[in-house]
């Protein structure tokens, strides 16, 4: 999630926008400098608006009951990762 401090100057535009804390710009102006929006380390992905780091953190949170369950059965931690990613993909291609 976005950390909003709230309305001010923007420094890269000079419009009036609410300013992320991760970077001190506006939503616009941090997608455009290439900065993640969640931690304003340079993203590396123009296409992104979150660095790997934060894509892979949210992934995992979001799959930790799937790769737990997994790991309880017996696989390591890179197997039950492996066997998330399958399962999504075969869920969004269906």
């Amino acid at each position: 999630m976005v950390a909003i401090e709230h309305a001010d100057v923007c420094p890269s535009c000079g419009g009036l926008e609410e300013l992320l804390a991760s970077t001190g710009w506006c939503v616009l102006c941090t997608k455009n400098s290439g900065l993640c929006l969640s931690c304003g380390r340079v993203n590396g992905s123009p296409r992104q608006s979150e660095c790997w780091f934060c894509r892979d953190q949210k992934w995992r949170q979001l799959n930790a009951d799937k790769i737990e369950l997994y790991m309880m059965q017996g696989m390591s931690l890179t197997s039950a990762m492996e066997q998330v990613r399958l399962e999504n993909r075969a869920l969004r291609e269906a």
